[in-house]
């Protein structure tokens, strides 16, 4: 199995010009898809628990594929920490984010076995 991130992985997202809750899950259940991956997958994403529903909402309508979420939260190097956790505890062959250093950070801590890419802003996805 495989997994993503969401925010400029799989969804296209901008926040600018956000400033309430609503805004914020309208913007999330209405993002255009950057990638459809083609084989099962799950999604690892720093989000906050009150993002879920959103989140499920457009996970099921534009991913086909999405098998299970996972959310996590605090400061990044708590969210490499739980991206890492979850990538091992979901025996992932590969992750794929759009931040470089959440990349490198995770290629700390995950064996070499998992093949970690970046999502350039087109959507094409390098071997990282």
């Amino acid at each position: 199995m495989i997994g993503f991130d969401i925010d400029d992985t799989l969804a296209k997202m901008s926040f600018e010009n956000v400033f309430s809750r609503e805004q914020i899950l309208k913007r999330m259940r209405e993002a255009p898809v950057l990638y459809r991956p083609r084989e099962s997958f799950v999604a690892i994403s720093a989000r906050d628990d009150w993002m879920r529903e959103a989140t499920l909402y457009w996970m099921l309508k534009n991913q086909p594929e999405f098998v299970r979420l996972h959310l996590v939260s605090g400061s990044e190097d708590e969210i490499v920490a739980g991206k890492a956790r979850i990538i091992m505890d979901e025996n992932l062959d590969s992750f794929t984010d759009n931040n470089r250093e959440i990349l490198g950070k995770l290629r700390e801590l995950l064996p070499s076995s998992v093949a970690l890419f970046w999502m350039r802003q087109d959507g094409i996805r390098v071997r990282y």
